[in-house]
């Protein structure tokens, strides 16, 4: 066996841990991650990074290949050691502490289970070596093959699983030793887009049930969105954002996040007037809508949602009024996508700018638009983000 598995961690991800209290501190925090580095070379791989997890809360953390999630997901495990910073579990400074001995169960892309034990067998492998009775281990995994719908799959082999099969036996095996935390290294990755769908929806509705903290790594904003309580978004190792997924999708706080969850429209180079109510682009003016504090005087860039611009035949003024003309017209299923271009000023300082909106179905019918068709176009003040011009901060929203 130990053949099978040589040069993985699987063998100690199931033991017991003898220090770990599955007790949250009084605030409710069973994660803590204070300013953590990790340095491989040259590479700056994790960088000053801080977050928490609370009891019961499912959380996220989402970024492009190499920005340092997994990274970040072995420091919590404690199969990377950080260069500096903290790692608290329940209170206690783990940093130090081997994966064996955290009190965690852990998920891997590669599912990771041992290819010459059956379903059973391998969801009662943590159980037994940790020195579990033969019969309470066998009643153990049962009850979890059970638990995640495969008790009628108990005597077959990894070999005869499909990959959604293979990866609830994986899910069944770290809850084994029932871990105070699981951690989850992209589990869904290597499943078809329709498994992949009903996995998500039942990791989530198993980690409810069982009211069992969560930290999952992935590259996918739809499952980030869909399934955690709160999204961490990593970029190039350092933390770009962490809130719930709402506020990420609504008020990203950089222009990064803003183009890596969803899609956006970015307009640079326009400037906050006097007052912080407005922003100008040439003889343009754009409402912004109100806030407590307004905005200070000077560059910003614009950002907005495809799917809150608005679109008109008729030649229309007002506030947020802008004139354009339609480029494409592409049907995407669930949504009409509309490429456009809205003219650059008369001064010939800014040049024509792409703009693009998803419209309904039966919006796009009754508005019956084609190629080189002239609309007016509303992008609601409530819709708009401005975006400091602060390469440091790349982009720091300054609506919120």
């Amino acid at each position: 066996m130990t053949a099978v598995m040589e040069g993985t961690d699987v063998d100690m991800i199931h033991e017991p841990s003898s220090d770990a209290v599955p007790v949250p501190r009084k605030d409710g925090v069973c994660l803590e991650v204070r300013g953590v580095h990790k340095r491989y070379g040259a590479l700056a791989a994790v960088n000053d990074v801080s977050m928490s997890v609370r009891a019961g809360e499912f959380v996220c953390v989402l970024g492009p290949s190499g920005c340092g999630k997994t990274t970040l997901l072995r420091l919590i495990a404690g199969l990377d050691v950080p260069d500096q910073g903290q790692v608290y579990m329940n209170g206690k400074d783990v940093t130090r502490v081997p994966i064996s001995r955290r009190g965690i169960g852990m998920v891997f892309q590669s599912y990771a289970l041992f290819p010459n034990l059956d379903a059973l067998a391998n969801v009662a492998f943590g159980l037994r070596q940790k020195k579990t009775k033969r019969a309470d281990a066998r009643k153990r995994a049962l009850e979890l093959l059970d638990l995640v719908g495969l008790s009628d799959c108990a005597g077959k082999y990894p070999a005869q699983l499909s990959g959604g099969q293979q990866q609830r036996v994986a899910l069944a095996r770290a809850l084994a030793t029932e871990p105070s935390m699981l951690l989850l290294d992209e589990p869904l990755s290597a499943l078809d887009a329709r498994i992949r769908a009903e996995m998500r929806r039942e990791i989530r509705a198993l980690q409810q049930r069982l009211g069992i903290p969560a930290v999952m790594v992935t590259h996918d904003q739809e499952e980030a969105l869909t399934m955690a309580d709160r999204v961490v978004v990593m970029n190039r190792g350092k933390l770009a954002q962490f809130a719930t997924p709402e506020e990420i999708y609504r008020l990203p706080a950089t222009t990064f996040v803003a183009e890596f969850v969803g899609q956006m429209n970015f307009f640079p180079d326009w400037t906050v007037t006097q007052d912080g109510t407005q922003v100008r682009d040439g003889t343009r003016m754009l409402r912004l809508a109100p806030r407590e504090n307004p905005l200070p005087p000077g560059p910003v860039t614009l950002g907005i949602r495809p799917e809150d611009v608005r679109v008109w035949r008729n030649t229309l003024s007002g506030d947020n009024f802008l004139s354009a003309q339609v480029r494409s017209v592409e049907f995407r299923g669930i949504a009409y996508h509309v490429g456009m271009e809205i003219p650059g000023d008369f001064a010939g300082r800014f040049g024509p700018r792409r703009l693009d909106a998803l419209l309904k179905p039966n919006e796009a019918v009754r508005l019956g638009l084609r190629p080189d068709d002239a609309v007016s176009i509303h992008l609601p003040p409530e819709a708009l983000i401005a975006f400091v011009n602060t390469p440091a901060t790349d982009g720091m929203p300054s609506n919120g």
